[in-house]
């Protein structure tokens, strides 16, 4: 792939965790007082969740037609147990396999007569690449829009439960978490005795995108036993500039590259870089972007990458539960 093809694809990806950053909020669920509403619907019956934007929405009955806005809220939608209830998705999703040959719609600009013509009775969106203002055009329509909270592993997690609320699959959504939260819990303990190693993540190794204070990327390195030093910037999405990384002189450089990466095709774009520790030791690793850059269960398989990559003594064997 080329370097101009390997940045707008990963750039594209990035801006599903930045565009919307900041608008987090906690989700929780329960049941209003009394026994039924103007409709005649029983209220204890109700499920209420709080959505990323910090909406309320009430629920008497699971939907059963669901349309997804961005790919990260589709295969949250899937963990949770939604799967049989997804009519639609946008033309970026590619995950999971099973929702190949459902009908799309385009995502940039977002086919709002597209998404309505499939007759859903949910939306599912992000909280971080979708526009906040979908939600006046689909309330217009009659469609209510969920907006998933994706701006840090407790709100990723919390959004899986939530979702398994809304679709009365919670036992479906329990086990995904809990097998999510003892994956997390094994890696963090593999690498507590690990000797201590600084790192930097790039999603590009042309312009040097990276993560900064507030973004969950950088609890996902932490987990593999990475020091991130890009935690200083008080910004989400910093752009490092050359001399700003030969300063921080990282132990590893971890990125989104792209296949067939080499050391090389860095150095093309930053030559100053060659006298960096990462460099001269070999310790610079391409991790697949998807699973990174979209926000949801996968995160947990770019954490084990990035340490089998860095302590690669501590994986004698490989994983069977995939």
């Amino acid at each position: 792939m080329s370097n101009l093809r390997r940045v707008v694809a990963h750039l594209a990806s990035f801006l599903q965790f930045f565009l919307l950053f900041g608008l987090l909020t906690g989700c929780q669920s329960g049941s209003e007082p009394g026994s039924e509403d103007l409709n005649g619907h029983s209220l204890t019956d109700r499920v209420i969740v709080i959505d990323g934007l910090g909406r309320e929405l009430s629920f008497t009955s699971p939907p059963s037609r669901i349309v997804s806005i961005a790919p990260s809220a589709t295969e949250i939608l899937v963990a949770a147990g939604g799967l049989d209830r997804l009519v639609g998705v946008t033309n970026v999703d590619d995950y999971p396999p099973e929702i190949a040959g459902l009908p799309v719609f385009s995502a940039l600009p977002l086919d709002i007569e597209s998404v309505a013509a499939m007759d859903p009775d949910l939306v599912m969106a992000s909280d971080q690449v979708n526009d906040p203002n979908h939600v006046e055009l689909f309330t217009a329509l009659g469609i209510p829009i969920f907006y998933q909270e994706a701006g840090s592993w407790a709100g990723i997690r919390s959004a899986l439960l939530d979702v398994s609320m809304i679709l009365g699959t919670e036992d479906v959504a329990r086990k995904t978490v809990d097998s999510l939260d003892a994956r997390i819990s094994a890696l963090k303990q593999m690498t507590s005795s690990a000797e201590p190693v600084t790192g930097i993540f790039l999603v590009s190794d042309v312009t040097s995108y990276s993560f900064g204070q507030g973004s969950y990327a950088l609890d996902l390195m932490e987990w593999a036993g990475i020091t991130p030093l890009t935690r200083e910037f008080d910004t989400p999405a910093p752009v490092l500039s050359d001399e700003w990384v030969l300063m921080a002189n990282p132990d590893v450089i971890i990125g989104t590259f792209g296949d067939g990466f080499t050391i090389e095709d860095l150095l093309e774009h930053h030559p100053a870089w060659s006298s960096l520790d990462a460099v001269r030791l070999g310790r610079v690793y391409a991790v697949d972007g998807d699973s990174i850059l979209r926000p949801g269960p996968r995160n947990v398989l770019a954490v084990e990458q990035m340490a089998r990559l860095v302590f690669p003594e501590y994986f004698t064997t490989e994983r069977t539960d995939r």
